[in-house]
């Protein structure tokens, strides 16, 4: 969980947050890893709060079993970094 610097959002814009965050994560995550390498992607963005927005960024990442010596974890982490800066900058 992270605290965004943010200005009071309308359940729309946090709507919003949340898909471009959401987006920004898939979008990284198929930048180094083809879809057919993956066999579950999970992403979760929640909103809590308005003053201070609290963003929640989950990522669940199973590959298929072909995939042999892939950081997981990194790209994982990686693709949550993404997300946040995504929503920073929405």
């Amino acid at each position: 969980m992270e605290i965004i610097g943010l200005p009071e959002l309308t359940n729309k814009q946090m709507e919003e947050l949340c898909i471009d965050a959401e987006d920004a994560a898939r979008e990284y995550i198929f930048s180094i890893l083809p879809m057919k390498a993956v066999d579950r992607l999970d992403i979760s963005v929640e909103v809590d709060g308005t003053k201070p927005l609290n963003l929640k960024v989950e990522v669940d990442l199973l590959l298929t079993s072909r995939i042999e010596d892939v950081d997981c974890a990194n790209i994982v982490g990686k693709s949550v970094k993404e997300a946040f800066k995504a929503a920073k900058s929405s």
